[in-house]
């Protein structure tokens, strides 16, 4: 049974973690990480989890690799809701020293208001992940491609790119899109190369054939205009317009627009 004493403990290093947590919203990173410092010391692994991503980032304290890793270790040895997300990131973080690693998925710099909210839940979407459900599985790949496309941060390219392939092997049409724009593009990001055309037509027929209407305008003009991002491709306007017509039946108004250019 608890004691008054350590029950007062925890609510204190729960303020602690709180009052740190604010301060970092604010973008106030060096007095938030004493706060945190204080709280982990009387024992808040939410706190532990924060001073991770801060000696990672570097933010209001000295970038170190070590010390986030000890952090990180912290969590991965004893059963908290932080446990196997901070065993993934300890795998991603051992060869970063030495330039190889891929890094993690979330950054410091990207606080809001349900950031601790949102943490809490993480670690049990990738265990699920883990297990193989797919929705998990694309929840975290669309996040890590976020990060990698929109927000160009060394994240955990591999991770994405193994559930998109077997999300997108499984016939998920989600999936096989966002392969067909990767595949696409040699600006994605780490691990994961230059572009290759033609897995992205690959991936793209398929999502077409399972109805992704942005995707059948994309192959549509470009067989259309027999190029595909800058490389030759058979023109074919019948499968053009098939295609076209397709995406237009949907309601989408690019195809609607381009059917009526062609005058069909």
């Amino acid at each position: 049974m608890e004691t008054n004493d350590t029950l007062d403990q925890k609510t204190k290093a729960k303020q602690l973690m709180i009052h740190g947590y604010k301060l970092c919203t604010s973008g106030n990173y060096t007095d938030g990480a004493k706060y945190f410092k204080k709280a982990a010391v009387l024992g808040d692994l939410e706190a532990v989890y924060g001073l991770a991503f801060l000696y990672y980032e570097g933010k209001g304290v000295e970038k170190d690799l070590a010390e986030a890793t000890r952090c990180f270790e912290t969590l991965a040895n004893q059963e908290c809701d932080f446990r196997e997300v901070s065993q993934l990131r300890l795998a991603k973080l051992a060869n970063i020293s030495s330039g190889e690693g891929i890094g993690i998925v979330e950054v410091m710099e990207h606080f809001n208001a349900d950031f601790f909210a949102k943490q809490r839940n993480y670690p049990r979407l990738w265990k699920r992940a883990l297990n193989g459900d797919w929705r998990a599985q694309k929840c975290i790949a669309d996040t890590i491609y976020s990060d990698l496309y929109f927000r160009h941060l060394d994240t955990d390219g591999e991770t994405m790119m193994r559930y998109y392939l077997n999300l997108a092997e499984h016939d998920n049409v989600g999936a096989q899109e966002s392969l067909f724009f990767i595949y696409s593009s040699d600006q994605v990001g780490v691990g994961l190369g230059k572009k290759n055309l033609s897995e992205a037509i690959k991936w793209g027929m398929k999502a077409a054939h399972n109805g992704s209407v942005h995707v059948q305008a994309l192959l549509a003009n470009a067989l259309l205009e027999g190029n595909f991002e800058g490389e030759p491709v058979e023109q074919d306007r019948e499968k053009a317009i098939f295609w076209f017509r397709n995406a237009a039946k949907k309601g989408y108004k690019k195809a609607k627009k381009k059917l009526t250019e062609l005058g069909m």
